[in-house]
């Protein structure tokens, strides 16, 4: 036998499989260390989960954020929730992730109510908003299996982290077009969300929306975000024949399934839920600078996708007693964020 260890390093340490093929005579260790530190590579990665059947059968949440502008309603954060078997999003705007808890809990609540099931699995990150007494001990008492996955490997969680870049790559897209400011970036989320629904098809040749909702998408609804729109003055806000049918607006996105449009009014800058809008989809009235913009959506949605071993262990101490997680009941505006996903209900007209 001839000392396959030293022909290895002779060889700039050449893979043993490689060697034995040429020599056969070779004795080699089974580990040199050196090629354990020099080489080692990530494991392949298998899915956390079997191929969903069933809706809320699988979840996987994911903590976007936080963003250097907060939104218009002062939002920082947004909570990206997919279902895996409907591939159907949702995503819920929060002012800090404290408040993650309590969200979540009201999603739960809402949508096992929708489809007289249960959420059965859950996959996160291990973020000190998931990873915490509070979480644990409702998961525990609601019979959920929550799966976390291990520092620096998104591809443990690849449907909520393919869901958070997609959606993020279209608010981006969509907030350039429009040339509104950065501080409309969450209206420009929950918009990218809606259309995601929309259009993306499943292996089944149905949309999320589709299979969520169970109707066909509203696509002749559809209309460009930050576009012209004039929105119709209820009759008790005109006194004389002389005075204007009409406000100016600016539109920014959809109200329960696209029935109603989030419109801002340009002479106050609310923000209202109409009915009766007409559009002009080639104008878009923002008088933002088009350099300044992108530099500032450029700026806004790069912040770090996942925290280092460090952070998420320092987080999860931070975290870890209920105490620290703001438990009060939601009252009923908050809970009308799973409506429109605004943190701020706009006004309805």
């Amino acid at each position: 036998m001839e000392n396959g260890d030293l022909w290895h390093k002779q060889l700039g340490h050449m893979n043993k499989n490689h060697m034995k093929k040429v020599v056969k005579t070779l004795e080699i260790s089974n580990i040199c260390h050196d090629c354990v530190k020099g080489k080692i590579t990530q494991l392949s990665f298998k899915q956390s989960f079997k191929v969903s059947d069933h809706i809320l059968e699988n979840i996987h949440l994911n903590l976007c954020g936080p963003f250097q502008t907060p939104s218009m309603a002062g939002a920082k954060y947004f909570l990206i929730i997919v279902d895996q078997m409907s591939g159907f999003i949702t995503t819920i705007f929060l002012k800090n992730k404290s408040n993650c808890f309590n969200h979540f809990c009201t999603y739960k609540i809402l949508v096992e109510n929708k489809f007289m099931t249960k959420i059965k699995n859950i996959l996160t990150d291990g973020g000190g908003e998931f990873i915490n007494k509070e979480f644990r001990n409702h998961c525990i008492e609601s019979g959920i299996n929550h799966i976390t996955s291990p520092p620096y490997t998104p591809q443990h969680h690849p449907f909520a982290e393919r869901g958070n870049q997609s959606i993020i790559e279209k608010s981006r897209c969509i907030l350039l077009q429009s040339k509104l400011p950065t501080k409309f970036w969450a209206e420009a989320v929950l918009t990218a969300t809606f259309l995601w629904n929309l259009i993306h098809k499943r292996k089944n040749k149905r949309t999320p929306y589709e299979i969520w909702h169970n109707s066909k998408p509203p696509l002749h609804k559809l209309k460009p975000f930050g576009c012209k729109a004039w929105l119709r003055i209820p009759t008790h806000f005109i006194r004389s024949k002389l005075d204007l049918k009409a406000w100016d607006g600016i539109f920014l996105g959809y109200q329960n399934e696209a029935s109603s449009y989030h419109i801002l009014r340009v002479s106050d800058q609310k923000f209202l839920i109409i009915k009766h809008v007409i559009f002009d989809e080639n104008k878009f009235p923002s008088l933002s600078s088009q350099t300044q913009l992108i530099e500032d959506v450029t700026r806004i949605f790069s912040f770090p996708s996942h925290l280092t071993e460090e952070e998420t262990n320092r987080n999860s101490n931070i975290e870890d007693s209920s105490s620290s997680i703001d438990s009060t009941p939601l009252d009923n505006e908050s809970k009308e964020i799973f409506v429109d996903a605004l943190e701020q209900q706009p006004k309805k007209i």
